[in-house]
């Protein structure tokens, strides 16, 4: 659509600086610290947001198997031949264009690669939500939150932790 509006360096820079900021505004909000204490349950996004969940709010800590980390082969496969197959096809798409336009004429650059970042984001959730087999879910009487801990040792101690608040 950029290419219809208008054709500048600056114009080409914000699609490309836009297309760039998105994927990592992504990434930012799949990250999270967890912190249990005896009176509540708080989660802090990396954009800042916090959470609170008092005790009296949580109706049940339970464990179950994560999906992701039994089919995390297959689907992660298919994600890197996707992002390979979409990379092959945007440069040939682009060098293409280059070729028979010009560099001046040329389409944006900037939102093919938005398509590739998202896809390689795509891939850093599934290795995220896939490392360990066992999730612990969370239920709130008005949400319900699944953590994916990376090992044994982070899923035991938080899972001990959130025993003992909900015993309390």
């Amino acid at each position: 659509m950029i290419d219809h509006l208008c054709k500048t360096t600056w114009t080409y820079f914000g699609v490309a600086l836009l297309a760039t900021a998105i994927p990592v505004v992504f990434f930012l909000m799949g990250s999270y610290r967890i912190s249990v204490n005896h009176e509540n349950i708080r989660i802090q996004d990396s954009l800042f947001i916090d959470e609170e969940f008092p005790k009296d709010n949580i109706t049940k800590v339970t464990a179950a198997s994560n999906s992701m980390y039994k089919y995390r082969v297959p689907y992660n496969g298919m994600l890197c031949l996707l992002i390979l197959t979409v990379a092959l096809m945007q440069i040939h798409g682009g060098y293409r264009a280059v070729n028979t336009y010009g560099l001046q004429n040329a389409t944006n650059i900037g939102l093919p690669s938005f398509t590739i970042l998202i896809l390689i984001f795509l891939l850093y959730r599934a290795y995220q939500t896939s490392r360990y087999h066992t999730t612990i879910k969370i239920d709130t009487t008005d949400r319900k939150i699944t953590l994916y801990p990376k090992n044994e040792e982070e899923y035991r101690l938080l899972k001990e932790r959130l025993d003992i608040l909900v015993l309390r």
